[in-house]
């Protein structure tokens, strides 16, 4: 009979969120600094956690929920304008006309 030892490693866990964490928040070009003001946890924290350092679930979910969002607006603000933008160019020939105001008469009341 032979006898099998399994070695459970409570920490990968701890460190597969590090190295992605770290990958990610250089991926987006920001400090730890940033991710921790984005994050709400501090910045020391983020650089433990980084290291490999043990997390709790609620440092995992604000820390992703900060990336997740920092990562949304770096795409967002990547896109072309959804609306054309005036640059001025104008066709040969043509003149945009000044904005005129209009006086508008109040509605006369019945009775009166």
């Amino acid at each position: 009979m032979s006898t099998i030892i399994i070695t459970i490693d409570s920490n990968e866990p701890d460190r597969l969120f590090a190295s992605t964490v770290r990958a990610m928040r250089r991926s987006l070009n920001l400090s730890a600094a940033a991710l921790a003001r984005a994050s709400g946890i501090a910045r020391h924290s983020i650089e433990t956690i980084e290291a490999g350092g043990t997390t709790t679930p609620a440092q995992r979910h604000h820390i992703t929920v900060a990336l997740h969002s920092l990562a949304n607006n770096r795409a967002t603000q990547a896109l072309p304008s959804t609306t054309p933008r005036d640059d001025g160019a104008r066709l040969p020939g043509t003149t945009v006309a000044a904005p005129t105001r209009r006086r508008v008469k109040a509605p006369a009341h019945a009775g009166q």
